[in-house]
């Protein structure tokens, strides 16, 4: 098993757990409480000095026959030597089947496939890995292709490789025998990707034997290819209105107190790591873009920089949020990572509801994240993971989101989120406002926080924003 120092093991503060229950776009860590950690399932004797836990996967690997069964289970540990029972969402992202028990059942198909408990109304996670073998190939040495996940365009041209690897740690070249779900790929590894945006398979399989492993490849719309619909404007916008910001982005936001002309400004604890570059396949607006860096190094829990809207003026509560935005090709979701793009701020009752994207094995699914500072139950709302909601991949896509105010105490408010002109969720019982709360929207506030405190980010990578519009009624 893993030591609690170990890098694979995703772990975090405390404060990172329960900054749903503070105002999570503030810079300062957020106070930690008896109740609120007892509402975070943690065992009451719990020392809240000892605040670093995390969950963990048994068995952390295994090797099974095709079809063979793994009985998998998680608990949540702490640095003090304290276990406990948790909920978790048990998934196989690549293939074979799991219950919500955790007995995975492996595939006919040799290979190693990841096997991944999260904890039910949280971000934390960990990874089994299940290597599916034949009886005689059960041993002390398998073949690894890589890169085993990678994200392209239609069209291009990926080379992989696979190597003989032994328990002592030693690596050998093989011969292998590889095969493609779509696409096409050569006797030497190199593949090229389908014309059709989706999820595929490079299997590479031993000569003479049936060892095998699996890469994933996503394959996402390429760049800049948005269709007319999606550069003509922003078009959901709800009639009745009042426009208070519109920045197209040839420009760094003014640096409190000052205010730039799209009426848009940093925070004083921003980190600058803002620039504004060029892109042809910029949709709606001239080359310039907004590019948010988060530098290679950087530490999740935290975002790079962060600015927003001056005060959004009289309205009841009801927004409406438009932006283009891109995400490097090479972005890393760490396999199940959050990026806290912006917020929506009403400054007196501390309510901070996020728009985020969730990143999940290179997918980037949006969706609303309502947090409270009372003992209120977080939860996300539009959370629907299709291909049509995922923004990953290096192109351009239109984000369009609408909050209508609640009777506060009262589930009736209205949601409605958009991308690319398709409308991908609605509803109509969100509860935005608490009872005693005026509907009302003070600030959208972009502290696009990356993940958690264990997050670090491998290299350079950055997401890119163009023409941005808030409107309030």
């Amino acid at each position: 098993m893993h030591p609690p120092t170990s890098p694979r093991r995703r772990r975090f503060l405390v404060y990172a757990v329960l900054a749903m229950s503070s105002s999570a776009c503030s810079s300062e860590p957020a106070s930690v409480d008896r109740a609120s950690v007892e509402a975070h399932e943690l065992p009451a004797t719990l020392s809240l000095a000892a605040s670093d836990f995390w969950i963990e996967v048994t068995p952390d690997s295994a090797t099974v026959a095709p079809g063979g069964v793994v009985q998998l289970s998680a608990i949540g540990r702490s640095r003090d030597g304290l276990r406990w029972t948790i909920h978790v969402i048990w998934q196989a992202p690549a293939g074979g089947a799991v219950s919500a028990s955790g007995q995975y059942v492996a595939p006919q198909t040799p290979g190693r496939y990841p096997v991944v408990a999260t904890r039910e109304g949280d971000v934390q996670t960990d990874t089994a890995f299940v290597r599916v073998l034949t009886t005689a190939s059960q041993g002390d040495f398998w073949i690894e292709v890589t890169p085993d996940t990678v994200t392209a365009t239609p069209g291009d041209t990926l080379q992989f490789t696979a190597l003989g690897h032994s328990a002592d740690g030693a690596q050998w070249t093989v011969r292998t025998v590889w095969q493609a779900s779509a696409g096409s790929v050569s006797e030497t590894g190199s593949y090229v990707t389908p014309g059709t945006a989706g999820t595929y398979r490079v299997v590479a399989t031993r000569v003479g034997d049936v060892q095998a492993d699996t890469a994933i490849v996503r394959v996402a719309p390429a760049s800049g290819a948005v269709t007319a619909a999606v550069t003509t404007g922003c078009t959901n916008e709800p009639a009745g209105y009042r426009r208070v910001a519109t920045a197209s982005w040839d420009q760094l936001p003014g640096r409190q107190p000052e205010v730039s002309s799209d009426y848009m400004t940093y925070f004083h604890d921003q980190i600058p790591t803002l620039s504004i570059v060029q892109d042809a396949a910029a949709p709606a607006s001239p080359s310039s873009v907004l590019r948010v860096l988060y530098p290679a190094g950087f530490r999740g829990g935290e975002s790079p920089s962060r600015w927003g809207t001056s005060s959004l003026g009289e309205n009841g509560g009801n927004l409406y949020v438009c932006l283009w935005i891109r995400y490097d090709p090479w972005w890393s979701t760490e396999g199940i990572t959050m990026d806290k793009l912006f917020y929506v701020h009403q400054n007196d009752s501390r309510l901070n509801h996020a728009m985020v994207a969730l990143g999940e094995y290179n997918d980037l699914f949006i969706h609303a994240l309502l947090q409270f500072p009372t003992a209120t139950p977080h939860y996300n709302i539009g959370q629907i993971k299709s291909a049509e909601n995922n923004v990953a991949g290096g192109g351009w896509h239109k984000v369009e989101v609408v909050w209508e105010a609640n009777v506060p105490g009262q589930r009736n408010g209205r949601y409605r989120h958009w991308v690319d002109d398709r409308l991908i969720a609605t509803a109509d019982d969100a509860y935005w406002f608490e009872g005693g709360n005026t509907p009302h929207w003070d600030t959208v506030w972009f502290d696009p926080i990356y993940g958690r405190t264990e997050s670090v980010i491998p290299r350079d990578q950055s997401w890119y924003m163009d023409q941005t519009v808030v409107s309030v009624k």
